[in-house]
């Protein structure tokens, strides 16, 4: 595996503010909002299409395109949009005839980060870390992507991953969720999910009281 940053960076303007064609929000199919997650759906996919922005891009790849030892299984850095300007008013105004439509004026900017890298061996198949973070503001996701692309940079993952491996008995017995905080903490992160996701095998982290 040989790990290469791509050049790109965090949306800084985070609002969708062009409206689409009145019929699509009247008519279009609309099942809710999932404030945790990304990825746009119905409506507000389309919103998103019309604006031409798209809500996650690559971060790191594998030159390499490794599939056996040290693979990344995928990275990307993410930002949700919420709505100003005459998309906000477009949907204010058809919320007048579909009331669940007002539920999208609720939506915040967020911001995020993915990296995860597996190992497959002959004997062995496992994750080695799993960072994925939520942010509500554009520094605090700025600085953790740069603090992660410090991890990333000053790591020989070829040793450390021999080591981790080396010392499986400190963590293969742990939970799942514990054993993704020793696999962060042991590469100098330091936690790698947060409360914001509500799947729940992973490990709540409460931040500074905040709630989506």
């Amino acid at each position: 595996m040989k790990l290469a940053k791509l050049d790109y960076e965090f949306e800084t303007e985070p609002y969708i503010t062009k409206p689409i064609h009145p019929m699509s929000l009247l008519y279009g199919r609309y099942t809710g909002c999932n404030r945790a997650s990304y990825k746009p759906f119905d409506i507000v996919l389309l919103l998103y299409e019309n604006a031409q922005v798209h809500y996650g891009k690559p971060w790191y790849i594998d030159q390499e395109k490794s599939t056996k030892g040290l693979v990344l299984h995928h990275s990307g850095l993410y930002c949700r949009y919420a709505f100003a300007g005459k998309a906000k008013e477009q949907i204010q105004e058809a919320g007048k005839y579909r009331p669940e439509l007002l539920e999208m004026l609720n939506i915040k900017p967020m911001w995020g980060i993915d990296l995860y890298i597996e190992y497959k061996g002959s004997d062995c198949f496992t994750e080695i870390i799993h960072v994925e973070r939520d942010y509500f503001t554009l520094k605090e996701a700025q600085t953790a992507k740069r603090n992660l692309e410090k991890v990333v940079d000053k790591t020989n993952w070829d040793e450390r991953v021999a080591l981790l491996l080396s010392r499986k008995d400190q963590w293969c017995g742990l939970s799942r969720e514990d054993q993704h905080e020793y696999k962060a903490k042991f590469f100098g992160w330091h936690q790698n999910f947060d409360n914001y996701c509500p799947i729940n095998t992973k490990k709540y982290f409460r931040t500074k009281g905040r709630t989506v």
